[in-house]
């Protein structure tokens, strides 16, 4: 039986691989990093639960590098749509995603307190 680590590998490897096919639709590629996205939110959940430290570093950075694919992704379907990225859309979406990875640290030193 497969244990739930390599259950993840396989997982985040089949994404990977989807999600970096240009022809993949950006619907699937977003409902793909949600799932993922969701799985290490609960895995820093019960890393935070057993304090453990390594874990919790391994889980945040995974978060962080998922919340900066979905902002790619975000800038790649804004520029398919309209042909081209302003430095104003750039710069919108860069600052919420340097927000979002401050607030996701703040709320995890808060959760694992």
């Amino acid at each position: 039986m497969i244990d739930e680590e390599e259950w993840a590998l396989d997982l985040q490897k089949d994404r990977q691989t989807r999600t970096q096919n240009p022809d993949v639709p950006f619907d699937v590629q977003r409902n793909n990093l949600k799932e993922e996205l969701d799985y290490y939110k609960n895995k820093l959940k019960q890393s935070c639960h057993e304090k453990s430290k390594t874990a919790i570093k391994e889980n945040l950075e995974k978060l962080i590098y998922l919340r900066g694919k979905s902002t790619a992704l975000t800038l790649g379907q804004i520029k398919d749509m309209y042909g081209e990225l302003s430095d104003s859309t750039i710069s919108y979406y860069s600052k919420k995603y340097q927000d979002d990875c401050f607030e996701l640290l703040k709320i995890t030193k808060e959760l694992c307190k």
